[in-house]
């Protein structure tokens, strides 16, 4: 309580800085128009988590799923910007699903008594619709204009969702481009917590707009500085178990034969004649 408390008391100071700054909180409808063409960025990768034998006992799959989601979206942002994508938003009309993420197939972990380690393959799939159903921005940072280091915190405004039924939900970061039509993908974020019916209101009549959701969230790897204004978009996942034996080399799991090696008796010398 206490804590909800003392972000709701920052909310209000984002609210007057804003404020007394007039950002324009909302973008215009040059950047989210039902005239551009929907454009989907598609990316997968595959990934192989191992696990204690002593976690995987305590917290059964949960910890399976959730590594995997964790290891394979860092590897996806990656592969995102080595690609220097580059999206155009649209607003035309999309329903807003909420259900980020989507979980195929049962978990059967090979085990290693040798490493005493479980492991499993699973293949991690993004889409990402760069629609304002999906939508938001970032309202405010933690430094004064910009963050480059990885697990800092922000706060953001998220235009037309409901609240989502996961509690870590991922986002990508975008960068408007000089031209107004094209936002380059810079990085990846996580929400830590939505907060529903608060709203931050520029103190321009003309964008007097609301976000329909608050959010702290902390950000990941970026490949440029973030800034107060930036866009995020929030990806469809699906993470999915794959056949073990096509990742894991069945020698790696079998226990290691150790040879003691032999003591070598000293040879007898024949003895000095006198």
């Amino acid at each position: 309580m206490k804590t909800k408390s003392l972000f709701l008391s920052l909310i209000m100071s984002i609210g007057v800085f804003v404020g007394c700054q007039n950002l324009k909180v909302h973008p215009s409808s040059s950047i989210f128009s039902e005239n551009h063409s929907l454009s989907v960025v598609n990316e997968s990768t595959e990934i192989l988590v191992k696990m204690p034998k002593s976690v995987y006992e305590k917290k059964g799959d949960a910890v399976f799923w959730s590594l995997a989601l964790e290891k394979g979206m860092t590897k996806l942002n990656r592969m995102i910007l080595n690609k220097h994508v580059i999206v155009i938003p649209t607003d035309i009309g999309l329903a807003s699903d909420v259900n980020f993420v989507q979980k195929k197939g049962k978990v059967v972990p090979v085990y290693n008594s040798y490493a005493q380690e479980y492991a499993q393959a699973f293949k991690v799939q993004v889409k990402l619709v760069p629609d304002i159903s999906m939508a938001g921005q970032i309202i405010a940072l933690k430094k004064d204009s910009y963050v480059v280091a990885e697990k800092e915190f922000c706060y953001l405004g998220i235009f037309k969702m409901d609240v989502p039924y996961e509690k870590n939900v991922f986002f990508l970061i975008g960068k408007k481009e000089p031209t107004e039509n094209f936002v380059k993908i810079i990085g990846m974020g996580k929400v830590m917590q939505f907060f529903s019916n608060t709203q931050v209101v520029s103190s321009s009549k003309k964008e007097n707009n609301k976000f329909k959701l608050l959010a702290n969230a902390q950000i990941d790897e970026v490949s440029e500085e973030v800034e107060k204004g930036d866009l995020i978009f929030f990806p469809k996942i699906t993470v999915s178990v794959l056949d073990n034996d096509q990742y894991i080399d069945q020698t790696e799991i079998k226990p290691e034969v150790i040879v003691q090696p032999k003591t070598l008796k000293k040879p007898s010398l024949p003895k000095e004649s006198k």
